[in-house]
């Protein structure tokens, strides 16, 4: 996992733990005696990162075509292997007046839930 990485997923994993309730880096960061998973992280770099990297294989990320899939039992639309146009909503503009990349980086972008879901 290279540097960045890691810290984005450091970043995503502790944002999903209110509290640090629960959370694996704190546990580990617990058992071996230190008070801050942040400080266990400086000391333990090879067992943070291992925790890191076990936690996001068992957490993905869901983009929006992960979503898309899970919703309707298949892969978005595409065509020699390029995802087509997201779903608009009604009275949205269409594709004649949309950038064909933001719609590619949209398939690509963590799925959001509604907020009137």
């Amino acid at each position: 996992m290279e540097a960045i990485e890691f810290l984005k997923e450091t970043q995503r994993m502790c944002s999903s733990y209110k509290e640090c309730t629960d959370c694996p880096l704190k546990e580990l960061a617990s058992f071996a005696g230190y008070k801050a998973c942040r400080i266990y992280m400086l000391n333990e770099c090879e067992k943070a990162i291992s925790a890191v990297e076990a936690w996001s294989k068992e957490h993905p990320i869901i983009t929006n075509a992960r979503k898309f899939e899970e919703v309707f039992g298949q892969k978005p639309q595409s065509i020699n292997g390029i995802i087509y146009c997201p779903p608009f909503k009604p009275g949205a503009i269409n594709c004649d007046h949309v950038d064909c990349m933001k719609c590619l980086e949209w398939w690509d972008k963590q799925y959001e839930e509604p907020e009137n879901a």
